[in-house]
């Protein structure tokens, strides 16, 4: 009788851990709803900017007003992207509420800017080398009509 007795406090004192430790558990990884705010350096909403939890494939596009909303752990780290923008990096710390503000890339606009006049030029200089090359070829061509 003794013995069972023992066995029962073992017993209690395992399943109180456990308990504990289970408990302990869902707290330490407990989502907190974070809200927050993309912008420019003038205050303006960066539509569709990228929201993503560093290392996993949980993300959000910021809406028209540059507002997003994620279910995150506490200590999450953000990456936020935008083209024409410098990506950024933010530890949540267990706030709740965040406010980015993203500044803009001279390069990559300057790249942007030069593809894009390169590819409006494109079709002139195309419709110009064929009109030149075919010119000769089209002159001596003889055409039968039935």
């Amino acid at each position: 009788m003794h013995v069972s007795r023992k066995r029962d406090r073992i017993g209690r004192k395992v399943l109180l851990v456990f308990a504990l430790l289970l408990f302990a558990g869902t707290i330490w990884a407990q989502n907190i709803k974070v809200s927050g705010l993309v912008t420019d350096d003038n205050g303006q909403p960066v539509i569709g900017a990228n929201v993503l939890v560093q290392g996993t494939r949980t993300g959000v596009a910021a809406d028209l007003d540059g507002k997003f909303v994620l279910n995150i752990p506490g200590n999450a780290v953000l990456e936020i992207s935008a083209i024409g923008y410098e990506k950024q990096t933010i530890q949540v710390r267990n706030r709740t509420s965040i406010r980015i503000e993203l500044r803009e890339d001279a390069l990559l606009l300057e790249e942007a800017i030069v593809v894009g006049e390169v590819l409006r030029e494109l079709p002139v200089q195309l419709e110009e080398q064929l009109k030149a090359s075919e010119a000769p070829r089209l002159q001596n061509l003889v055409v039968k009509t039935l």
